[in-house]
């Protein structure tokens, strides 16, 4: 099986604290391919 690698950036507005990146970090990460959040 042939593995591919896709970067992608996200530029994401108006989060006041430092918690909201987390659980975006977070829920982004225990998605099926996504290995670095």
């Amino acid at each position: 099986m042939v593995e591919t690698k896709e970067d992608i950036n996200l530029k994401l507005s108006g989060m006041t604290c430092a918690n909201c990146a987390l659980k975006i970090e977070n829920k982004l990460g225990s998605l099926e391919g996504v290995k670095n959040a």
